[in-house]
């Protein structure tokens, strides 16, 4: 699907590794929201993740059979992104990943950072502070 990349520049190393490694990221942002990982690394998977997304939402076969293709037939990750999609992307046209930059890594000082998509944390947090309220709730009850 993405074979037209001409320059992926992920610590000078060849096409296939680092196109196999933007696929593994790409993999773990669907699967669970969140990826810690190299700036360098972050912002090669943004771009391909919006365009992964741009073409879940067109919702046809043929995007289909190419997420399929890109994801190297895995029919559950691509299940996983369209509920993904029609979940909590749906109603945004673009930007759909935040890029949080954090504190450099200690062996390397290599600037790291967590790529997330965009509404997914909104709703965890939502979820804890409904928690964090029914806990207080039940202490308040108790005494």
């Amino acid at each position: 699907m993405y074979k037209r990349i001409k320059k992926i520049k992920i610590n000078k190393s060849d096409k296939e590794h680092a196109m196999s490694v933007v696929k593994n990221l790409v993999f773990d942002l669907c699967r669970y929201g969140k990826v810690k990982t190299t700036v360098a690394k972050a912002k090669v998977v943004k771009a391909i993740f919006d365009k992964l997304v741009t073409k879940c939402k067109k919702n046809t076969p043929h995007t289909i059979r190419q997420l399929q293709s890109f994801f190297n037939n895995n029919h559950r990750i691509v299940k996983r992104l369209q509920k993904l999609v029609s979940n909590y992307l749906s109603d945004r046209s673009s930007g759909y990943t935040k890029l949080l930059r954090t504190l450099p890594r200690k062996g390397d000082n290599a600037q790291m950072a967590y790529l997330c998509v965009v509404n997914l944390e909104n709703k965890d947090y939502e979820k804890k502070s409904l928690v964090d309220k029914l806990r207080n709730a039940a202490i308040n009850t108790k005494s």
